[in-house]
């Protein structure tokens, strides 16, 4: 499916939105919103790394894994992408083989282990 559509990309959610309790769309599109969240943090040089985990967690717990690695790889801006493929592969939810080592960003890493 191509996700260059703000409506694709909702329809593409949907599908793999595995709220039960979810109690109508503007819940729907917090759990979205988390992505966009996600995406600003890793933009910040700063960034609480426990934070992030954080909200990673909590979009993986909301979405399919499939969907929402899509997601956030779709919603990723270009600067950020190593910082994303490092957070994911750190929380296992990337295995070695989808991961292309020199996309790892070392020092982030280094830093989430110590965390």
């Amino acid at each position: 499916m191509d996700l260059s559509d703000v409506k694709d990309l909702d329809f593409y959610a949907a599908q793999g939105y595995k709220n039960r309790y979810c109690a109508g769309y503007k819940e729907f599109r917090t759990d979205l919103d988390l992505a966009r969240h996600i995406n600003k943090m890793l933009t910040q040089d700063t960034t609480n790394l426990i934070l992030l985990v954080n909200k990673v967690i909590c979009f993986f717990n909301v979405f399919d894994t499939i969907t929402a690695k899509n997601i956030l790889l779709f919603r990723c801006r270009t600067e950020n992408y190593s910082r994303l493929i490092t957070t994911l592969y750190f929380l296992s939810f990337l295995d070695l083989e989808d991961v292309d080592m020199f996309l790892i960003d070392k020092q982030m890493l280094k830093a989430l282990k110590e965390v």
